[in-house]
């Protein structure tokens, strides 16, 4: 289970990233969130993961705090990863 929402942060954040770098359309960029959270159940965004693991009491969240800086780092190689592809296709 903790690999699947890893690759699905590295994804999600790949996935809305792209969108939103090669669109710049505001519908399709909150397509893209809804798509992701919908299919994943995942922000893909590191500070909505920092602030899900600071108040996951209150929200009643099974959050894992050892794998809050392997979220984070996976986001954000997801992000790079799609402005490479990005310069690769454009």
């Amino acid at each position: 289970m903790q690999y699947f929402q890893y690759l699905a942060e590295f994804t999600g954040s790949l996935f809305i990233v792209f969108v939103i770098i090669y669109s710049a359309n505001p519908l399709a960029i909150g397509a893209a969130f809804t798509l992701v959270y919908a299919l994943a159940k995942t922000t893909a965004n590191p500070a909505a993961t920092i602030a899900t693991a600071f108040y996951k009491r209150k929200y009643d969240v099974n959050f894992d705090m050892a794998s809050v800086i392997p979220i984070i780092i996976l986001q954000c190689l997801g992000a790079l990863v799609a402005i490479e592809l990005y310069k690769r296709v454009h």
